[in-house]
């Protein structure tokens, strides 16, 4: 156990409607893969950006609070990650297999085998048009 969470009372539940009516006064989004359970991830992460719920999303659950941010706040309807929708035309999350690292299973990161291979943290961006929202802020 997380030496944070250590004594605490924890409240494992499978809906998001859950969380105003068991009084849940933090989220934990956890890494996985794959698009299973997706959607109500990023209803979580609304949930607690809306209602100023402490939110920890490590790994997968960072880039749902990403593609949440992107959607709701940025206005941007379709973000998404390349990993959910590989041919989504607005990349919240993108797929770097430049990285040499070396999965847990021992397989090279890939789009097979994807861990830790995607970004959403700093990275040198480009912008092509200067009138995009990410370029004015």
């Amino acid at each position: 156990m997380l030496p944070l969470l250590a004594g605490k009372n924890l409240l494992w539940t499978g809906h998001v409607s859950n969380l105003s009516s068991q009084g849940a006064n933090g989220i934990l989004v956890p890494g996985g893969f794959g698009d299973r359970g997706v959607k109500g991830k990023i209803l979580a992460a609304k949930y607690a950006r809306e209602n100023k719920v402490p939110y920890l999303g490590i790994c997968l659950g960072m880039q749902i609070a990403v593609i949440e941010f992107a959607r709701s706040v940025m206005n941007l309807r379709e973000a998404n990650s390349i990993e959910f929708d590989p041919d989504t035309t607005t990349s919240a999350v993108i797929f770097m297999p430049e990285l040499p690292y070396i999965c847990w299973n021992g397989f090279k990161g890939s789009k097979t085998h994807m861990g830790g291979t995607m970004r959403v943290g700093v990275r040198r961006t480009y912008f092509v048009s200067g009138d995009s929202k990410s370029a004015k802020l």
